[in-house]
């Protein structure tokens, strides 16, 4: 007995949509960052983590967090204890919204200027969804978040 063709054409094109499905691209990432980030480490260290670029000027990141809606747009809520070698340290709390493109596997965040503000960027942050649940930023300093 000869068994048709069929089930078996049915089942390659199923193993070819799916895996074609599996692979990353444009479209299911937006899906994908959907929801909440929070930073665990910066550059292989946890938090808090000293940022400073300044040597009289020290930044210490104590937390931030990246949240993504369905629009293309991000939030990054950020907090840092700032100190420098004249003034008592001080807590401050800042958002920032972006833009968010997408090329290929790469994730791109343009800083949305607020309305009057005078604003300079050093271009958009750069980085790479690593998992469903882990998001990474930077280049040297990299910034790795998870979903709580």
């Amino acid at each position: 007995m000869t068994l048709p063709r069929r089930p078996v054409l049915y089942v390659m094109m199923l193993a070819v949509i799916g895996a074609a499905g599996c692979r990353s691209s444009g479209e299911p990432l937006p899906l994908m960052l959907r929801g909440t980030f929070v930073l665990r480490t910066v550059n292989g260290g946890p938090l808090p983590a000293d940022i400073s670029i300044q040597p009289n000027y020290q930044v210490i990141l104590l937390a931030d967090t990246l949240r993504f809606d369905s629009r293309r747009l991000a939030r990054r809520a950020r907090t840092e204890r700032l100190q420098s070698s004249t003034l008592a340290p001080t807590v401050a709390h800042t958002t920032a919204d972006f833009a968010v493109r997408i090329v290929g596997e790469t994730i791109y965040l343009d800083f949305l200027c607020p309305f009057g503000a005078f604003c300079t960027t050093n271009g958009p942050e750069v980085g790479r969804l690593v998992d469903a649940n882990t998001l990474m930023f930077g280049g040297s300093q990299p910034y790795v978040y998870v979903r709580p």
